[in-house]
C-alpha cells in the first residue's frame, strides 16, 4: 500500500467505502479509536463536521442536537464544501443518524453522507438503515497496509486457482514480536510507541466502558477482564471460564446474576469495537455432524493484547505459547480485514468430533480453510487437520474448498507435495 502525498497512508477498505458510496445515500464507517476512520473518511469526502473534534465540535454538536437536518447542510459545514458530508464521531449526536437516512431519502444521487464512530449507541438508533446505509467495519492496520507484508500470495488469485510456485522470504521470531507489539495502528512511527496500548486501555478502562451504556463499572474488574481475554486470545472462550479469571459478579449464589454482570462488561467492550467475534462456520451439510455456533474472542489489535498481559520482547520470546495465541490474533485481523476487501468473510471452523480448523474464508469464488501456526515445524500437523476438514465437508456434500493453506510467521511460502500452501503472514495479501 502506497502513502499519497498529502501524507495519507492507503488503505484496503478504500476500496469497500467507494463501492459503498456509489451504491448508498449514506456510508457509516466503524472500528476502534484511533484505527484511521477520520482520516478515511476524509479522504472520500468533500466536506466535513466532527462532532468530538475540540477546536470546534462543541458547536456543531449543539447544532446537531438541536436541529440535525441543519446540520446535516454541507453549506453548513465547517470545513470543505459539498457532497460527500462527512460526520466524524456521529454517536455524539445520534439523531443525526435518522436525520441522514431521511435526507438520503429525499434524492435518487448516492453517496451524501459518510459518518463514522468508535462506538455503537445503545437505544438511540431508530431505524437501522437496511437500504438507505452501507456499514464498513475498519480494523486497525493489516501487514499489507503498514508495509510489513508483500501481498505476494494473493487470497483472491488462490481462490481462482493459482498457487505459490517460488519460495518467498519469511519473518524471524523477533520480527513476530516486533510486529505483535507494534500493533497496526496508524500515525505511529515505524518502531511503534511502547506506551500507547496501555494508556489506550486505562482510558478505555476509566471512561470509555463507563460511557459506553452509562452505567457504573468498576475500571479494575474491566482491565481483569482485558487481561483475561488476552490470555484467551483467539479462542472459543466460555463464559465459565471469564468468571472465573475476573470473579465479575461471582457471588458464589447466582450463576445467572454472574453471566449477565459480564455480559454487560462484554457488551460495552464490543460497542466500543475493542473485541472482535470472529463467527463460527455452519455451511449446509448433508450429514449429522454437529457444528459448534460459539464465535471466537480476540482484542481487536494484538498490541492490546501484550499491553493487557504487561508483556515485553523477553517474556514473549520465553513463552511462545502466549506469543502463538497473539500470533494468531495478528493473523485473524489480517485476514477479516483481507476477506473484506474481496468480498468474503471470516469464520472459523469446529464440530463435536474435535475437528477445528482456525480460519475459514467463503466468498463467491469458493471457500477456504486455514491453519495458523507461529513456526513452519507445525505445518505437518495442520496440513494433516486441514485436508481433514476438506474431505469431511466434500463425503457430507460441500462443494471442495478452493485451496486449503497454514500461515505461518518463520516458514516459507510455498505449495507442498500434498496440495496444502503455507503461506508466511509476510507474504500474504488480498
Amino acid at each position: 500500500m502506497t502513502l499519497t502525498p498529502d501524507g495519507y497512508r492507503e488503505r484496503l477498505v478504500d476500496g469497500v467505502v467507494a463501492r459503498y458510496l456509489r451504491q448508498f445515500g449514506m456510508v457509516l464507517i466503524e472500528g476502534p479509536k484511533w484505527c484511521g476512520k477520520t482520516w478515511t473518511g476524509q479522504r472520500h469526502a468533500n466536506s466535513k463536521i466532527g462532532l468530538a473534534d475540540p477546536s470546534g465540535g462543541f458547536a456543531a454538536r449543539e447544532l446537531a442536537l438541536s436541529d440535525p437536518a441543519q446540520a446535516l447542510d454541507p453549506k453548513s459545514a465547517p470545513e470543505g464544501e459539498g457532497w460527500p458530508l462527512l460526520v466524524d464521531e456521529w454517536q455524539e449526536a445520534p439523531a443525526v443518524w435518522d436525520a441522514a437516512r431521511h435526507l438520503a431519502d429525499q434524492t435518487i444521487d448516492k453517496g451524501r453522507f459518510i459518518l463514522t464512530g468508535s462506538a455503537t449507541p445503545d437505544d438511540t438508533v431508530v431505524h437501522s438503515g437496511a437500504g438507505r446505509a452501507g456499514r464498513v467495519q475498519m480494523r486497525t492496520m493489516s501487514l499489507l497496509e503498514s508495509g510489513a507484508s508483500t501481498g505476494a500470495c494473493s487470497l483472491s488469485s488462490m481462490l481462482v486457482g493459482d498457487r505459490p510456485t517460488a519460495a518467498l522470504p519469511a519473518f524471524r521470531i523477533n520480527d513476530v514480536i516486533d510486529l505483535v507489539i507494534r500493533g497496526g495502528w496508524p500515525g505511529l512511527p515505524e518502531a511503534g510507541s511502547p506506551d500507547m496500548p496501555g494508556e489506550y486501555l486505562r482510558t478505555l478502562a476509566v471512561i470509555d466502558v463507563p460511557h459506553a451504556d452509562h452505567s457504573r463499572k468498576d475500571p479494575r474488574k474491566v482491565m481483569t477482564l482485558l487481561q483475561s481475554l488476552a490470555r484467551n486470545s483467539a479462542t472459543v472462550v466460555t463464559q465459565k471460564t471469564l468468571v472465573a479469571d475476573t470473579g465479575l459478579g461471582d457471588d458464589g449464589k447466582d450463576p445467572a446474576a454472574s453471566r449477565s454482570t459480564l455480559a454487560r462488561y462484554l457488551t460495552a467492550l464490543e460497542r466500543l469495537f475493542v473485541i472482535e467475534r470472529i463467527p463460527a462456520w455452519s455451511p449446509r451439510l448433508r450429514s449429522r455432524t454437529r457444528l459448534r455456533t460459539s464465535p471466537k474472542t480476540l482484542l481487536t489489535d494484538p498490541s492490546l493484547a501484550v499491553a493487557a498481559l504487561s508483556a515485553n520482547r523477553n517474556t514473549l520470546l520465553r513463552d511462545l505459547e502466549t506469543l502463538g495465541l497473539l500470533f494468531e490474533g495478528l493473523c485473524l485481523r489480517d485476514l477479516a480485514v483481507y476477506a473484506q476487501s474481496i468480498g468474503g468473510r471470516l469464520f472459523h471452523y469446529q464440530d463435536n468430533s474435535g475437528l477445528e480448523a482456525d480460519a475459514v474464508i467463503e466468498t463467491t469464488d469458493g471457500w477456504c480453510g486455514i491453519e495458523i501456526k507461529l513456526g513452519s515445524h507445525q505445518e505437518d500437523a495442520a496440513s494433516a487437520t486441514l485436508l481433514r476438514l476438506s474431505e469431511k465437508m466434500t463425503t457430507a456434500g460441500y462443494p471442495p474448498p478452493a485451496f486449503l493453506a497454514v500461515v505461518t510467521g518463520t516458514g516459507a511460502t510455498k505449495t507442498r507435495p500434498d496440495g496444502v500452501i503455507t503461506a508466511s503472514i509476510g507474504a500474504l495479501g488480498p
